[in-house]
């Protein structure tokens, strides 16, 4: 398994954390969050789902003789390496960010590349941030997203992108929500009561869909992925945010030292430790929908099916 988030200097750190034994979970909770505070170039990452997503890995592997290995593709960066805002600036401005996708599809090919045979074959799941995961290149522009790097290097046939359901969410005071084909896809999924369900799009009035963004040229859904998978509503899809405890009182300096070297170098205004903290530090979840309520958007949704 691979993934955008983690830096690929980290990969050995995180399999270690995740095929590890602790003697309790509190101890593998420190180790969880020791590592956390390591894992990316941004002073933290603080996305919550990351949290499950390594606690889930680690379940499976604790009550497993077969272990799931993860790969990390992001750019090489260490926090311990950056002195400066310059230094960090540098790093910021260098092809490897500049250029993310293909560096990821570059990370992934070499330790793809490594991997044991199974049956005479190698298999992969990368889970990547929607736009990364596209078969598409930047219009004007010879510029390819990760999906489309993936299957020119491994053929169109054997690599497949893979779409979860989602909204086009917004944390301004937008008043829409705005939906896949204006709310239809949603709809689909209402008449199936919402059961989780995945298919192939090609051909299909899903493929057919224009996709909605503009940056990559006149396309179709079916032009930049080959399925969907329906998981969840929109209306019962939560943004979190914030990783209780992950700055400690001992992480306190360090974690000030990156603030004001990222800050810096962004040009912003550096904030204060009592600023700053409960960004990273304090859970917050809100509606996918929001502003808008989820009840709202499901009503919208089921008014399309009585039209």
């Amino acid at each position: 398994m691979y993934t955008e988030v983690g830096c690929v200097n980290r990969t050995k750190d995180v399999n270690k954390l995740l095929c590890g034994r602790y003697k309790s979970d509190k101890a593998f909770n420190d180790a969880l969050y020791t590592y956390l505070r390591n894992e990316d170039f941004n002073p933290l990452w603080d996305k919550y789902n990351r949290v499950q997503f390594l606690r889930g890995l680690y379940e499976i592997n604790r009550n497993s003789k077969h272990k799931i290995t993860l790969g990390l593709t992001d750019c090489n960066f260490s926090w311990k390496r950056i002195k400066t805002a310059e230094e960090y600036k540098n790093f910021d401005d260098s092809p490897a960010c500049a250029y993310r996708d293909s560096t990821m599809c570059l990370h992934f090919s070499k330790m793809y590349a490594k991997q044991k045979l199974k049956n005479g074959k190698r298999k992969a799941l990368i889970i990547t941030n929607h736009p990364h995961a596209l078969n598409a290149t930047f219009e004007g522009s010879d510029y390819h997203r990760q999906g489309k790097w993936l299957k020119e290097r491994y053929g169109n046939d054997n690599v497949k992108i893979v779409m979860l359901n989602w909204t086009e969410y917004t944390d301004s005071n937008d008043q829409q929500t705005s939906l896949v084909a204006d709310g239809l896809w949603d709809a689909t999924f209402e008449v199936v009561d919402c059961q989780p369900f995945g298919m192939d799009i090609k051909g299909t009035p899903f493929g057919h869909t224009p996709y909605f963004n503009d940056r990559y040229g006149k396309m179709k859904w079916e032009d930049v992925a080959d399925g969907v998978i329906y998981y969840r509503p929109c209306y019962e899809t939560v943004l979190t945010i914030g990783i209780p405890g992950i700055v400690s009182a001992n992480f306190e300096e360090e974690f000030m030292r990156r603030i004001k070297i990222y800050f810096e170098a962004m040009e912003l205004s550096v904030p204060t430790l009592e600023e700053a903290k409960p960004a990273y530090d304090r859970f917050v979840s809100f509606p996918v929908t929001y502003p808008q309520s989820p009840d709202s958007v499901r009503e919208s949704i089921r008014k399309l099916l009585a039209e």
